[in-house]
């Protein structure tokens, strides 16, 4: 048994599970968080992100005179040295698959995963057709893979257009909750731009950015930490704090620290992103919301309930006049303020939230989509608090079988729903379910699971 499957037994039962549902949240509700997230194009229609993307765009929008080497600082010193074995290994063991897609009547023009204010879907399109299979951000995809194509063909697998196709592509596959496909993506433009623009760019460094948000929500925390913390000195250094490519990379570096239970040190980051973020971004802004909330949580595991419970507000309110009450950042924002409800013990509000969001989730992204499963594993552990063992039982399962397919069988979230199903048999006198399924869980844990610390 693993030294962190033993601290979890020295804890109290109520405490260990909640805490194990915080981390859930973190992993599946990052997949907004790419470098893209912290930036100043404000929110300008309601249900749609001004559309920017890609890292490629941001680079050219954000820096003052166009992309600008890290390397020009004299102080400023690569995190390739420290960390090459995470950037040039051939991949992680992750071994998740692709969440299914799910069915939906679409209207006959496809929207974007943030459809853009200056291309809105023509309302004479909207009528629907019959339902077909359809993943969340299907329309991006499809664009990018079709402009992948072109791009290899016409500069080369390592020409900056192309690998600035991949890396947008990257971010379409992560809001999709496809990990190993984003993996296998960020990886080609890392050793791309490594080649062809060196690897102080800031394409390079952004790639790399990214990389580590995939390895977050693959749950390889010791890894993505690692490789956060030497980006974060190295943009700090040549570009300043204030730099919205540095707040970017403060507040992924913020949510592996709340996975890792550092929550001061997650705290702390979240506080200057956020006070620059309002100052510089203003409130109607995505980066903005989100640092609020991450801070919120933040705040929630540090006992500062009723500050959490306002920041957490504060962003669901602003994303749901701003984006709508379905938008996935709005339900994301949702999902955080469940956690503080569960949090409080408020089990009955818990519910009600928990199913707003779950439905929503479904009709949104389709049941097999990360966020989806999250909301679903807290709904399971609401039911086991609640004393209703058959429900818990029914939906855990649900979530564990989910899991193990779209997350693997060691990643942190499958192991937490494990040990919720194992107390959920063990109140029914389920001893013999619960003995197999603590013998099978103790195998995962065995087997490689210290990459997920």
């Amino acid at each position: 048994m693993s030294h962190e499957m033993i601290c979890m037994l020295r804890v109290p039962r109520h405490v260990s599970q909640i805490r194990k549902v915080l981390k859930s949240m973190q992993l599946t509700l990052d997949t907004e968080a790419t470098p893209s997230a912290v930036n100043c194009k404000t929110i300008s229609e309601r249900g749609s992100l001004a559309h920017s993307p890609a890292l490629s765009e941001m680079s050219l929008a954000f820096s003052s005179g166009g992309i600008t080497p890290v390397a020009q600082s004299p102080m400023a010193s690569s995190p390739a040295h420290s960390v090459r074995g995470i950037i040039q290994g051939r991949g992680s063991t992750f071994t998740g698959q692709s969440p299914a897609p799910f069915y939906q009547a679409l209207p006959a023009q496809l929207p974007g995963t943030y459809p853009s204010a200056i291309s809105p879907v023509d309302p004479h399109l909207s009528s629907t057709l019959a339902p077909r299979q359809y993943r969340y951000g299907q329309a991006d995809e499809d664009r990018l893979r079709s402009e992948l194509s072109v791009a290899e063909t016409l500069f080369g697998s390592e020409h900056v257009e192309t690998l600035d196709t991949l890396t947008m592509l990257t971010n379409v596959l992560l809001q999709q909750g496809r990990y190993k496909s984003a993996e296998e993506m960020i990886r080609r433009a890392v050793t791309g731009y490594q080649k062809t623009v060196g690897g102080d760019d800031i394409r390079t460094l952004n790639a790399l950015e990214l990389l580590g948000q995939v390895l977050t929500l693959q749950g390889f925390f010791r890894q993505a930490s690692k490789l956060l913390e030497g980006l974060l000195k190295t943009k700090r250094l040549a570009l300043g704090d204030e730099h919205l490519f540095t707040l970017s990379c403060m507040a992924s570096l913020s949510r592996v620290y709340l996975n890792q239970s550092r929550f001061d040190d997650s705290a702390l980051l979240s506080e200057r992103v956020l006070e620059i973020s309002k100052r510089v971004c203003g409130e109607a802004n995505y980066g903005t919301l989100r640092s609020m909330s991450d801070l919120g949580v933040a705040y929630m595991w540090l006992g500062r309930l009723e500050e959490s419970k306002q920041l957490i507000g504060q962003a669901l309110k602003l994303s749901k006049n701003i984006l709508g009450d379905e938008h996935i950042a709005t339900l994301g924002f949702m999902s955080s303020l469940l956690v503080l409800y569960v949090r409080q013990s408020d089990w009955g509000q818990a519910e009600v939230i928990s199913m707003q969001v779950l439905n929503a989730f479904m009709r949104t992204t389709g049941e097999e989509h990360p966020n989806a499963v999250f909301v679903k594993a807290v709904l399971a552990f609401i039911y086991e608090r609640l004393e209703r063992s058959e429900k818990a039982e029914e939906v855990g399962e649900q979530v564990f079988e989910m899991q193990k397919r779209i997350l693997g069988g060691k990643h942190p979230d499958t192991l937490n729903i494990a040990h919720l199903l194992i107390n959920v048999y063990e109140k029914q006198k389920k001893y013999g379910k619960a003995e197999d399924l603590r013998s099978n869980i103790g195998k995962m844990a065995l087997d490689g699971r210290e990459d997920f610390i």
